[in-house]
């Protein structure tokens, strides 16, 4: 991935590094800078008026391997503050109101993938008409927090989910299954998935093996093909656990 900050405010700047700071912590993410991607282009990646060259970015992204351009924009306004209701204190003046807007854009097609705005606003409290929160450090602020909640929209979440191992069954590949499952106990889900390929290719008709190998698949988040051993191993045996594993990748 790549970020390029779109024309704007300093605070854009400040909003494109916590950004890709984010998305670089989260390790799910190869990350390559502007300044990377702008070598690699013939022609500049901004034009006369600083906005974007679209076109430009994404033939350079696709020089670089890279997969997706996140486009991010900040804009800051005021906003006079809503009146309070009847006996209630006046409100203390108007309002800093900072939006940032992000756009995930697919390299190969150019293709709109994501797009979002997250609105932050923070009251500024006046003093002798003088506000104490105008300033860029408090708009830095909520710049910073506007990008972090967009990166959490777009970085995965993995999610703990309890797996029941099955034991092997008499007949062939049985060996295969045990030793994968005691590979799986140690979270050694590749290995384990090699046990159980063997499993499979030995006895197609081993509902426990089949079974076994979509927990692998699942653990890598290949829910397609998890699903399908699944739906393999329920019209072999029509158990509980092989239904309850089917409608949990089914909802991926």
């Amino acid at each position: 991935m790549v970020i390029l900050a779109l024309a704007g405010p300093p605070q854009t700047a400040v909003a494109a590094q916590t950004l890709r700071s984010a998305l670089q912590e989260s390790g799910e993410f190869r990350m390559i800078g502007s300044s990377e991607l702008a070598l690699t282009s013939r022609q500049p990646l901004y034009r006369p008026d600083g906005c974007i060259d679209r076109q430009v970015a994404l033939e350079a992204a696709e020089k670089q391997r890279v997969d997706a351009v996140l486009l991010i924009g900040v804009r800051v306004s005021q906003a006079e503050a809503e009146p309070k209701g009847r006996g209630e204190s006046a409100a203390p003046g108007p309002t800093a109101v900072l939006m940032c807007h992000l756009e995930v854009l697919d390299v190969p097609t150019g293709a709109l993938l994501f797009a979002d705005h997250v609105q932050n606003s923070q009251p500024r409290e006046t003093d002798g008409g003088v506000s104490a929160d105008d300033s860029p450090f408090a708009h830095d602020r909520l710049a910073r927090d506007a990008a972090t909640a967009l990166a959490r929209q777009i970085t995965p979440h993995r999610v703990a989910v309890p797996v029941k191992l099955l034991p092997a069954v008499p007949g062939e590949g049985g060996a295969a299954i045990r030793r994968g499952n005691a590979l799986a106990r140690q979270g050694l889900w590749n290995q384990a998935m090699h046990q159980w390929r063997q499993a499979v290719a030995t006895d197609p008709h081993n509902d426990v093996a089949h079974y076994s190998l979509g927990l692998a698949l699942e653990a890598q988040g290949d829910f397609p093909r998890a699903a399908q051993h699944y739906r393999v191993a329920a019209r072999h045996a029509d158990k509980t656990v092989y239904r309850q594993a089917l409608a949990r990748v089914e909802t991926y």
